[in-house]
C-alpha cells in the first residue's frame, strides 16, 4: 500500500523496468497491464492473499530475473503471450458494445 501516486508511479515503473522482470518462484511474471494507473481506496483485503505463515514455501517467493538470462527470455515470452490475450478480450469487448450499440441503438 502507498500513500501518493508517485510512489505507486515508482512501483509500476519498477515493474514495468525493460531490464529485468518480477517473477514468482514458478517463473510467472508480474505483468501490469492496464495503460492508466488508479489509485483511491480500493475494497479489497489484501490480507487474503498473503500466505499463510505456516503454510509458507519457497513458491510463495519472489524474484528478480535479469536481461539476457534465460529466465528473462521465458518470462518476456509468458509475458507476451498474456498481453496479447489481454488485448484480444479487450477488443472483443469492444466489439460487443459496438455489436449491442447497433442492435439498441444508442440511447441504451
Amino acid at each position: 500500500m502507498v500513500d501518493s501516486e508517485t510512489k505507486l508511479k515508482r512501483i509500476c515503473d519498477f515493474i514495468n523496468n525493460p531490464n529485468h522482470f518480477i517473477t514468482s518462484f514458478s517463473g510467472r511474471p508480474w505483468v501490469i497491464a492496464e495503460e492508466n494507473l488508479r489509485s483511491g481506496t480500493f475494497n479489497t483485503n489484501l490480507r487474503k492473499l498473503q500466505p499463510k505463515c505456516e503454510s509458507y514455501s519457497r513458491q510463495n517467493e519472489l524474484k528478480i530475473v535479469r536481461l539476457g538470462t534465460e529466465e528473462y527470455k521465458k518470462a518476456k515470452e509468458l509475458k507476451d503471450l498474456y498481453m496479447e490475450f489481454h488485448n484480444h478480450q479487450k477488443g472483443l469487448l469492444q466489439r460487443l458494445a459496438m455489436e449491442e450499440n447497433k442492435i439498441w441503438g444508442p440511447s441504451s
